[in-house]
């Protein structure tokens, strides 16, 4: 888990700073599962930034991801039924158009492109579409 927190970390830090900003740290909670609103990421920014230079650390970030992700005691069942809304066709499966609605209509909008490599880790058959269930289920287990 602290692995993929420490990948996501690496990819957000855009300049290679060694840290995520306020910009960078919105898309990489995105990524891990979570849709923040501006006003939250402010918030979770400035509890999270132990020396107030409004940039985290590694370990910074992964201390407020956990904290967030115990908070949050999402279920499996709760991310089921939200992805079920977007799935318009009742397929069981979420289409990248689909995801990219859900990424881009909440908190701040992810790129096409993050939203396609976000799609591409859970699509293992490469079909352009990911199981509703083994999407839930991977969020969870990050």
């Amino acid at each position: 888990m602290d692995s993929d927190i420490d990948k996501v970390f690496k990819y957000f830090d855009k300049d290679s700073s060694g840290y995520l900003d306020v910009a960078e740290l919105g898309d990489a909670l995105r990524c891990l599962g979570l849709s923040p609103s501006k006003s939250q990421i402010d918030e979770l920014m400035q509890k999270a930034d132990q020396n107030s230079d409004r940039k985290l650390t590694l370990n910074e970030f992964t201390r407020m991801y956990h904290e967030i992700k115990v908070d949050a005691n999402v279920t499996i069942e709760d991310l089921i039924k939200e992805f079920k809304e977007f799935d318009r066709d009742n397929s069981g499966t979420i289409s990248l158009n689909e995801l990219d609605e859900i990424l881009c209509s909440q908190g701040e909008p992810l790129s096409k492109d993050e939203v396609r490599e976000l799609l591409n880790d859970f699509d293992k058959n490469r079909d352009g579409k990911v199981s509703i269930v083994e999407l839930a289920a991977g969020l969870l287990a990050r």
